[in-house]
């Protein structure tokens, strides 16, 4: 199990639901979307964080995260970028990695913090299927592990009154 309380298989099976839905590889820009479909945390900043989910399940990460995904994540492979702003966009680097058709949560990375940047679909020359509405839908359905989670915080939570 990973810190979320969540078995492995469970993230295997909703990325499997959601690779079902797209019918091609799917990359997540979103903290709270990567959270769901692989457990791992990290704080959005203007550095981005991408998951692409595949045929396997790959970090794209600054460099100087490269070793806490290492150590915290649980990705087939792990790739990175120097730095940004740096001499070459992080979208650009992604592009090498990633190919179309692709489905995305978004058609690039939110402006946050300072983060500028052109859409996945630019720099891919691919065009890209945005899929937030379904991941949002399959995230309003509680699984039978997340729903005993809600319960033993609740039973905590009663317990410390």
């Amino acid at each position: 199990m990973q810190r979320t309380g969540i078995a492995p298989e469970e993230f295997a099976a909703r990325r499997d639901r959601l690779l079902d839905h797209a019918g091609t590889t799917v990359v997540l820009f979103d903290q709270a979307y990567i959270q769901y479909y692989t457990g791992f945390n990290f704080l959005s900043n203007e550095r981005p964080v991408v998951v692409v989910v595949g045929d396997g399940l790959t970090a794209f990460v600054p460099g100087f995260e490269v070793a806490r995904t290492e150590a915290e994540g649980h990705f087939d492979r792990i790739e990175s970028y120097p730095e940004y702003p740096g001499e070459e966009h992080p979208m650009t680097a992604l592009a090498r990695i990633v190919s179309g058709p692709l489905a995305a949560d978004q058609d690039g990375y939110s402006g946050i913090l300072g983060y500028e940047g052109p859409a996945l679909s630019e720099v891919t020359g691919s065009p890209v299927a945005v899929v937030g509405a379904f991941i949002e839908g399959q995230m309003r359905r509680k699984s039978p592990a997340e729903v005993e989670l809600i319960n033993a915080q609740c039973r905590i939570c009663h317990t410390t009154e």
